[in-house]
């Protein structure tokens, strides 16, 4: 078998959030037909059996601790003001700069020296910072990346002051400068979705070898039946609030939508699910048809026992993670074309509905309506069963990696020929 290292800005676990998940699959998934090392920093709040689980995917698991910032650093209004205008200067994003540790770069270089890697994969765009230290001949792959500079850029629209606006310009700038860095860098960058490849280049405006890799984001094999509990009269929106797009989304359900639902169904229930709810999201708690739940154990529970998922996401990036679990989950759906990013596969079972009238209209006719919602659900539940189970997206995922072999092997053949 051959010997990769793969190379993330954490631990892959615990499973809190879409990347976390899509990451441990992955691994999971390449570790079955690869010698597969991972390397990630880890700080003292690293639980042991978080390594444990992670090691359990069967891998080598090669890591590297590193201080966690102060609290007091951290709320020092210094050090914010540092942070930007080391992004403004020098034009570098934040994530990037606080996900470098160079006790965990020099470790990393030398397990590098001191193993012949087939290749070397950047697993996000969060650890692109190591690129450009890595040396030798060896192949690397970045990614797969969300679209993080189209959000950045969509961001802007969204401001809502003058000096948010400023900033979210500055992030942009620097976003696209850095990602032009990692492209150019690396001999191949995956991509989650088609579309996100197309605007990344079209953003960058030069081109550079890209694929895109699906990968399944549940380890589920067949969608679970529908619930017979079902909540009359209630809708479920997910995503952790700590995401732009993800506030923006709940924001736009409740002020552009949640009121024309509710002059045909007054005691419609709106559950807002994710952790890190901002002031603006917990305060309409004040409105008695909107439940804000902050973190919970398991979104599962609320996506279960609501009749109808939605999602009004209007930046897209990534795959959607949610989106394909409300599918295993026999969810009737009503969404934006945004929540279907990085989807390989979509059909009627998913009403896609980007006019607040139209998607109000929708989910009135699936509450209204509890034959339609169980047509909806068993159209999701085939869905998912055909195109989204993790067997037949494991396979899809490895046949991509037997082409990047051939690739790979085609590229370094050239290299050793040299120039005509």
């Amino acid at each position: 078998m051959k010997e990769i290292l793969l190379i993330h800005h954490r631990l892959p676990f615990p499973l809190n959030n879409g990347m976390d998940k899509l990451r441990f699959n992955l691994i999971t998934i390449l570790a079955k037909h690869y010698r597969v090392t991972l390397a990630a920093p880890i700080n003292r709040n690293t639980k042991q059996e978080w390594i444990e689980k992670v090691k359990s995917c069967g891998i080598e698991l090669f890591t590297v601790q590193i201080p966690i910032n102060a609290e007091w650093l951290i709320k020092f209004k210094g050090f914010f003001i540092l942070r930007w205008l080391y992004l403004i200067f020098s034009s570098t994003p934040k994530y990037s700069s606080e996900n470098f540790y160079g006790a965990f770069n020099i470790a990393l270089l030398n397990l590098i020296g001191s193993k012949n890697f087939y290749f070397i994969q950047i697993l996000s765009d969060f650890s692109g910072c190591y690129l450009k230290y890595l040396r030798g001949n060896n192949f690397i792959i970045t990614g797969p990346m969300d679209d993080t500079i189209e959000m950045a850029q969509k961001s802007i629209l969204f401001a809502k002051t003058i000096p948010q606006k400023l900033g979210r310009i500055f992030l942009y700038n620097s976003i696209r400068k850095y990602f032009s860095e990692i492209c150019r860098m690396s001999d191949l960058v995956m991509f989650h979705s088609e579309k996100d490849l197309k605007s990344v280049k079209s953003n960058l405006d030069f081109d550079f070898e890209a694929i895109i890799l699906p990968i399944p984001p549940e380890q589920i094999e067949k969608a679970e039946e529908p619930s017979d509990e079902i909540e009359p009269d209630s809708l479920v929106f997910v995503g952790g609030f700590g995401a732009i797009f993800n506030q923006d989304a709940a924001e736009h359900l409740v002020r552009d939508i949640l009121p024309l639902i509710k002059r045909k169904t007054p005691n419609v229930i709106l559950y807002l699910v994710g952790d890190n709810p901002p002031g603006t999201i917990l305060n309409y708690q004040a409105d008695k048809n909107i439940i804000v739940t902050g973190f919970v154990d398991d979104v599962k529970t609320y996506i279960r026992k609501s009749a109808v998922f939605v999602s009004a996401v209007r930046i897209g990036t990534g795959i959607k993670t949610k989106t394909i679990e409300a599918l295993s989950m026999s969810k009737a759906m009503v969404v934006s074309s945004a929540s279907l990013q990085g989807l390989w596969e979509t059909d009627s079972s998913i009403f896609i509905c980007d006019e607040n009238n139209e998607f109000a209209e929708k989910v009135i006719s699936i509450l209204s309506d509890p034959i339609l919602r169980k047509k909806q659900e068993k159209r999701s539940a085939e869905l998912f069963n055909r195109a989204y189970s993790f067997s037949y997206v494991s396979n899809l995922m490895i046949n991509i990696y037997s082409n990047i072999q051939i690739r790979k092997t085609v590229d370094m053949a050239l290299i050793r020929k040299g120039p005509r």
